[in-house]
């Protein structure tokens, strides 16, 4: 039996008008290298795109091989490598290539994990796939990938603020650790640390709050990382501005404003003040997917609900995406 998933939508050739456009003018056009791209996300698109075939040319499904010890339950996260596909559980993260063949895992029926309380919070893979990182009760776990299996190198104790999400900084072993506003005293929300430990740098943290109760308030999808571009960018909560970490400067700089036009979510109403019911709607951003020609973000309005957007960075034209019924392949009918 084979469990199927999607794997990968070819978004560099089609575009939501049909028209073709060199690849070079759609790499360079978003973002501008002398300005900061500005996305402004209070208003819905009212066009909505339903079929594949209006981003895609081409759409490609993986087989994934499944046996005794490939038995996948509830899929939390993807990875994708050059070489290789991760998909991890709560329990488990999985290593196929590119075919869907199964290699190796890592799981917590390794000495290293102690049931019940070690379940994996999140995992990444270093670029060249040598590394694999597993986010953990109050530890990192980490583990080297010979190819053929995942074999225990170290593990990370990790002290209290407790992050909630880690990525690998592309061609580098540093990894981004990123917390949750939950005390309003942190020092750092974003810290990028080396596979030893060592803090390496962090953003220092300017949305400091005083919390009004003894009662921590956090949702760990406000935290948002993902890769483009061969850069690693993420978002805090509070600000509507996303960041990418430049490893070779050890700095932080902003890549583009998610603008929610003074509508997202503020530092008192996080720490319970008296003034927690006096707004209207806040605006979430929870997740951001990022590929040359296209930027889709999902984002939550409190009094509304959740809503998923596709803008195409050579027309700048936005799209409405359902977040039910999700695009209909009808290239291949799958």
């Amino acid at each position: 039996m084979r469990l199927f998933i999607l794997m990968l939508i070819l978004m560099l050739i089609g575009s939501c008008n049909n028209q073709n456009h060199d690849l070079s003018e759609i790499v360079t056009q978003f973002p501008d290298a002398d300005s900061i791209k500005v996305i402004d996300i209070s208003t819905i698109p009212i066009r909505e795109i339903t079929n594949i075939s209006g981003i895609s040319m081409g759409i490609e499904y993986i087989p994934l091989e499944k046996g005794s010890s490939s038995k996948i339950d509830v899929i939390d996260k993807i990875v994708t490598t050059e070489g290789r596909l991760y998909v991890g559980t709560l329990n488990e993260v999985f290593c196929y290539d590119k075919e869907g063949h199964f290699i190796c895992n890592a799981s917590r029926g390794n000495k290293n994990f102690k049931e019940p309380e070690d379940i994996i919070y999140d995992f990444d893979v270093s670029s060249d796939d040598s590394i694999l990182a597993i986010l953990s009760n109050k530890k990192i776990l980490v583990f080297s990938n010979t190819g053929a299996e995942f074999n225990y190198l170290r593990t990370i104790n990790l002290k209290e603020p407790f992050p909630s999400k880690i990525s690998f900084v592309p061609d580098s072993y540093n990894i981004l650790i990123s917390l949750i506003p939950s005390r309003g005293s942190e020092r750092s929300l974003s810290i990028i640390i080396n596979p030893n430990g060592d803090t390496l740098t962090l953003k220092p943290n300017f949305y400091r709050f005083i919390k009004h109760d003894k009662i921590s308030y956090g949702n760990v999808e406000e935290i948002v990382h993902y890769k483009t571009d061969n850069c690693l960018c993420f978002k805090e909560e509070f600000s509507d501005t996303v960041f990418y970490f430049d490893n070779q400067s050890l700095e932080y700089k902003p890549r583009l404003i998610l603008d929610t036009q003074g509508k997202t979510i503020k530092r008192w109403m996080r720490g319970n003040s008296p003034l927690k019911n006096s707004y209207d709607s806040v605006y979430s951003v929870q997740r951001i997917f990022e590929v040359p020609r296209y930027f889709v973000y999902s984002f939550e309005i409190s009094t509304e609900g959740s809503y998923s957007v596709l803008l195409d960075k050579v027309t700048n034209e936005s799209f409405k995406i359902d977040l039910h019924n999700g695009l209909t392949d009808d290239i291949t009918g799958g």
